[in-house]
């Protein structure tokens, strides 16, 4: 999918810029063995046509783009989607967040920025997760290392048949301003309808497991 990207638009340093990029993709091989296909990604079946769930992302430079470090972050048994990219004007604190839905990416109802499939129709126990580090040299696993589920949506079981319901958050925006992070999403009530959550926190202390 299109990649989100920073770097430091008014670093004044004499090293070059770092940069980092996220992006998801349905090729997703095992994060322990490296192997592909992956026994854990799974389907996206609400789709039409369906679809392997997809995974996280990035690739961190730390010579201006000259040179590349890739990273895959996540191994599908979630489904990741809409993923954001952030950093510290002063090249020293790098975050990103996502969410994951347990179901597979679900298609819009036709009414709204949700039609298409941009993962604002979530089924219940869809969350967003985030990752940081204050430097993008060296080996992997690196932001893996740090990632944590920002969000405490939990799916419960529907009666009969369906999908899960409960609460979903959806399409997280990020920003950072010095060395605080701030995420904006918006969440289901479980029971229709829609609030906004707000997370601040120290870029290298978010919130785990949280409401906002």
């Amino acid at each position: 999918d299109k990649a989100s990207i920073f770097a430091p638009s008014s670093y004044s340093g004499t090293s070059p810029r770092n940069i980092l990029v996220s992006w998801t993709s349905t090729y997703c091989p095992d994060l322990a063995s490296g192997t592909y296909p992956n026994a854990l990604q799974k389907i996206a079946t609400a789709l039409a046509p369906t679809r392997p769930y997809k995974c996280l992302w990035t690739a961190r430079s730390i010579d201006a783009g000259a040179t590349w470090t890739a990273e895959q972050l996540t191994d599908a048994a979630l489904d990741a989607e809409n993923d954001v990219v952030t950093g510290a004007q002063s090249n020293n604190a790098f975050a990103i967040a996502w969410q994951t839905d347990p179901m597979g990416l679900q298609p819009g109802e036709g009414d709204g920025p949700g039609d298409g499939g941009s993962g604002a129709h979530t089924t219940g126990g869809t969350n967003i997760w985030y990752t940081r580090t204050s430097s993008l040299s060296g080996v992997n696993p690196l932001l893996r290392n740090n990632v944590v589920q920002l969000t405490d949506n939990v799916a419960i079981p529907p009666m009969g048949d369906g999908p899960p319901t409960g609460p979903g958050a959806s399409r997280p925006t990020l920003q950072m301003s010095g060395s605080t992070a701030v995420i904006v999403y918006e969440e289901t009530k479980g029971s229709g309808g829609k609030d906004v959550h707000f997370h601040s926190f120290a870029y290298n202390n978010p919130d785990q497991n949280s409401d906002g």
